[in-house]
């Protein structure tokens, strides 16, 4: 699909890629194009680990049980400046992302008249994008607190304060973003099937399919069933469902006592001492009991899949996955 545009300006803009791992550890790149880690504990100040190599720095995280989740990509320009936010997991099919991949299906899809399917290729784009942005809101948060506990806090210990419920709603909103991008996939894969009735969830696909789950051949459903499982043998997509109910309707992350509070780790690297920080549970509650698995790690987890999911389904959506082109007139 083609546009053309009038009045088009050009202007150069400076651009800076943050990187973000779990455990509240960011990176930036440095004027020798090296990457500097922080933050580290300082004697009143805080202070960064510089001139590593980016498998260096991923082998350091790895040491520290923190994963890459992604990088926001900062614009500076004449009068504005902009932020994108780019997955970890990296563009998986034809160099763009899943939210953009079902932005183009949209697109395409309104350009031929099929409003009902563009709505729903936008919703999965929407709530994608969505959960990227509260991906990276649990990133910078998670830093900042970071950041404030190696300066006043000691090694190894457990706090809360104010700031904290900005991490709880975070997690809230990242899993109701993810459940929203698995529904809307699934109200598509009901249109793939040639379904009458009304399709608004995974579970009312499951319902409308009932006992022929597993004679499915279509592509886009077949990969949701197969991620989805059975009652009495959840998959990751079930689970997912269950881990945002708990969250919203059971038991809130502010009175559970695994997540109550956020807790500072000590890790001995290669490199020395790199501390990070995690919901847990307070040493008394925890007792001799190991701590359950960090949340953050939980849910990028499942953002990541959710990321592959949606872009394989991608490519067995009714309309292309290309991007429209513009044409400078005049």
């Amino acid at each position: 699909m083609h546009n053309e545009v009038e009045f088009m300006e050009i202007a150069s803009a400076r651009a800076t890629n943050v990187l973000y791992f779990t455990g509240g550890l960011r990176a930036v790149e440095t004027a020798n194009r090296g990457l500097a880690l922080l933050p580290l504990r300082g004697k009143g100040e805080v202070l960064a680990l510089c001139d590593l190599t980016w498998p260096a720095l991923h082998a350091l995280a790895r040491e520290c049980g923190s994963r890459f989740v992604g990088y926001n990509q900062e614009f500076e320009g004449k009068g504005a400046s902009e932020a994108f936010w780019n997955p970890g997991i990296g563009r998986l099919s034809k160099g763009l992302f899943a939210a953009d991949l079902w932005g183009a299906i949209s697109a395409n899809s309104d350009a031929s008249g099929d409003e009902i399917y563009a709505r729903g290729a936008e919703s999965v784009s929407a709530s994608l994008t969505s959960a990227g942005h509260r991906v990276r809101d649990l990133s910078i948060h998670h830093h900042q607190q970071l950041c404030g506990a190696v300066q006043d806090r000691e090694p190894e210990s457990g706090f809360s304060n104010l700031l904290l419920s900005d991490i709880y709603r975070d997690f809230q909103a990242l899993a109701t973003d993810l459940c929203g991008a698995r529904d809307y996939l699934a109200k598509l894969a009901g249109i793939h099937l040639g379904l009458k009735e009304s399709i608004d969830s995974m579970a009312r696909l499951e319902s409308a399919v009932g006992a022929k789950v597993d004679e499915v051949m279509e592509p886009v459903a077949r990969n949701l069933f197969a991620n989805w499982g059975k009652k009495a043998d959840p998959k990751w997509l079930r689970e997912l469902g269950d881990m945002r109910n708990k969250l919203i309707h059971r038991l809130p992350m502010a009175i559970d006592p695994h997540t109550r509070l956020l807790r500072l780790h000590s890790h001995s690297t290669s490199r020395g001492v790199v501390e990070t920080i995690r919901l847990g549970a307070s040493r008394h509650e925890l007792g001799n009991q190991p701590d359950q698995a960090d949340p953050f790690v939980l849910f990028s987890e499942m953002y990541d899949r959710m990321e592959r999911l949606c872009s394989m389904a991608a490519s067995f959506a009714k309309y292309p996955a290309v991007l429209s082109t513009f044409r400078a007139r005049g």
